[in-house]
């Protein structure tokens, strides 16, 4: 992405954060959807969807319980979050929401859900990643604000919960 990109996507950024603060000053409540609902909404795309990692262990695993694409032992996906990952994603495919780019922590778990998910290749950002921490409030806005409305991605992070 060139320089006059990434300022015309910060100020659309800024811009919708500002209007959002403005917007919050009011107490207007919209109902929040659910069901059937929901996924009309979301077939019509045009949204960012943010996923946390699936189910992880606690504990990095050792050399003999390491995934083999899991080169550097980091914390890896459970069993649970496997069986969670690719039923999102099997989900997600089913109800033919429509996913657009995909961005990534480098974290193995959140690489791993991806891939499980059938997401595609994401594109990795070091800003989604959680350096061993949860990831910092704004690290998902400042990405999203990246990228054109139509693009709008799927984001595998690490946001506080």
């Amino acid at each position: 992405m060139d320089n006059s990109s990434n300022r015309r996507s910060e100020n659309v950024l800024r811009t919708a954060v500002g209007v959002l603060a403005w917007l919050s000053m009011f107490s207007v409540q919209a109902a929040p959807l659910s069901g059937a609902s929901l996924v009309q909404v979301l077939q019509k795309g045009g949204y960012v969807l943010v996923v946390r990692h699936a189910s992880s262990t606690d504990a990095p695993p050792t050399a003999k319980e390491a995934d083999s694409g899991n080169t550097t032992r980091e914390r890896q996906l459970d069993a649970t979050g496997r069986k969670t990952a690719q039923a999102m994603g099997a989900a997600i495919h089913s109800l033919h929401i429509p996913v657009g780019k995909v961005l990534s922590s480098p974290t193995y778990r959140a690489k791993q859900t991806v891939q499980l998910a059938g997401l595609g290749k994401p594109t990795i950002f070091t800003q989604l990643g959680d350096a061993g921490h949860s990831m910092e409030r704004g690290a998902v806005a400042s990405q999203v604000g990246r990228f054109p409305i139509e693009e709008w991605p799927v984001l595998a992070a690490h946001p506080r919960r």
